[in-house]
């Protein structure tokens, strides 16, 4: 009868164990949650890049990111020198790696994977995209109709 009874210490430890099994599952949850989300950059020296600068003011109308700025150097694992590109302002600052983005041209392709344009043009096929556009008569009536809806004479 006696083996049963567990003392006061045996609970205490049995309940600390499980709560800190509790806390260790919970915590491997949130880094794996938050893993998921966090994107790690890295950069050589060379590289253009796009920067997220701070802004103080309200962001509503300004464009989010500036640059192209070139990589200089990294200064540490997360951290990287950059040099501005624009030939007004020149000047050098170090930024978190969670601030600058990869900078790609507009006409270049983002992959390397993606088909020249000579295998585009193989594959692609003739589409006439304006065969359902009304022709110059459906969009005169088109313009009376609107004319006479707002009280106005209708368009000779």
């Amino acid at each position: 009868m006696f083996d049963t009874l567990v003392t006061c210490e045996d609970q205490l430890d049995l309940l600390t164990s499980a709560t800190a099994e509790t806390v260790n599952e919970v915590s491997e949850r949130r880094l794996a949650k938050e893993q998921f989300h966090r994107h790690l950059y890295s950069f050589e020296p060379g590289d253009l890049v796009l920067y997220d600068w701070p802004k103080k003011c309200d962001r509503k109308l300004t464009t989010t990111f500036k640059g192209p700025f070139v990589i200089v150097r990294p200064v540490r694992t997360v951290c990287y020198e950059n040099k501005s590109v624009t030939e007004q302002r020149k000047f050098r600052k170090v930024v978190h790696v969670q601030h600058p983005r990869a900078y790609y041209e507009q006409n270049t392709p983002k992959y390397a994977g993606i088909a020249s344009s000579e295998e585009q043009e193989e594959e692609a096929v003739e589409v006439d995209d304006h065969a359902n556009v009304p022709g110059p008569k459906n969009l005169h009536r088109r313009s009376k109709r609107f004319a006479i809806r707002r009280n106005r004479r209708p368009s000779k």
